[in-house]
């Protein structure tokens, strides 16, 4: 494999275009969305993309159990991957609003370019569904702290959930009326204009359900 750019070039590129939004160099908002940052995030999708994990120990994408002789090193590296899936794509929501969702492996002369997002609401389910499936598998913790930094574990995975839907909640994704024309080209709503109350509560208990799991850890 190649290797690939530094991170103080990816950063350095990002600078430039942030510096072309200010100075008015460039004004193609859609450039500065997919600036070199994102790259990286995508890059980072790429290698945790469906194929990837339809293929990690030998089970389907769909598969949250490991059975017969499989490892539970296996398991955890599937888990592993839904995490990251899911975490990377919460970081572009987050950031971005709604983006265009791969949930199978596509060829390689697929117009990528010219593929819709997906409401904001569907994106925020898939990121919850990754994560739940990711918690199944995670451990609560590992026997080596310090050999094992940064790995995901399933309080991590519950957490990234609560704040998904914690997001999902805010007047922002939840009955913006600035976003009424805020439509793809075939005319989907990508997001919605009807506030829900009920998604206040549903982020709390997403958040006992962190709490409760780092307690009994």
């Amino acid at each position: 494999m190649g290797q690939g750019r530094g991170s103080e070039q990816l950063h350095a590129e990002a600078h430039e275009h942030e510096s072309e939004l200010l100075h008015g160099e460039s004004h193609d908002v859609e450039k500065v969305a997919v600036d070199a940052l994102d790259k990286e995030r995508a890059a980072a999708l790429h290698a945790v993309g469906a194929g990837f994990v339809h293929r990690l120990a030998g089970f389907d994408v769909g598969a949250d159990l490991v059975i017969g002789h499989r490892a539970e090193k296996d398991a955890r590296g599937h888990g592993e991957a839904l995490f990251l899936r899911g975490y990377y794509y919460f970081l572009l929501l987050r950031q971005y609003g709604p983006v265009v969702l791969i949930k199978q492996q596509m060829s390689n002369d697929t117009d990528f370019g010219n593929m819709p997002r997906s409401p904001f609401d569907e994106c925020a389910a898939y990121v919850c569904e990754l994560m739940d499936r990711a918690e199944r598998l995670l451990p609560d913790s590992y026997a080596s702290e310090a050999d094992n930094l940064g790995r995901a574990t399933a309080a991590a995975a519950l957490s990234v959930k609560a704040m998904m839907l914690m997001l999902q909640a805010s007047p922002q994704w939840n009955g913006n009326p600035d976003y009424a024309d805020f439509v793809n080209h075939d005319g989907t709503h990508l997001a919605s204009t009807t506030a829900d109350s009920k998604r206040w509560e549903t982020a709390a208990e997403a958040y006992r359900a962190v709490i409760d799991k780092a307690e009994a850890t």
